[in-house]
């Protein structure tokens, strides 16, 4: 699949490792992107680094994967603010 600008993404973990190195790699494309993790503190940081450069959109939705309610929360929260997520 190619990403492309405008495209919405969804990435777990978003606020620790990984996931900060695949959110500025997903921005720097031009994606939307709906962070999730426990730590809302933590996705806040990120969104916040992300720059005056980045275009996107930017939504943080603290969120434990391990709470059923709250991934169906996060689900359509992005449904809501996005139209769906091309991406995971």
């Amino acid at each position: 699949m190619k990403l492309e600008a405008g495209m919405t993404a969804l990435v777990t973990g978003a606020s620790r490792g990984m996931g900060i190195h695949i959110v500025r790699s997903l921005a720097q494309r031009g994606l939307n992107l709906v962070l999730a993790a426990r730590s809302a503190e933590g996705l806040k940081a990120v969104a916040d680094g992300l720059g005056s450069e980045y275009r996107g959109r930017v939504l943080t939705v603290p969120t434990d994967m391990a709470d059923e309610a709250a991934l169906r929360a996060l689900a359509d929260t992005a449904v809501r603010e996005f139209g769906g997520v091309d991406v995971l």
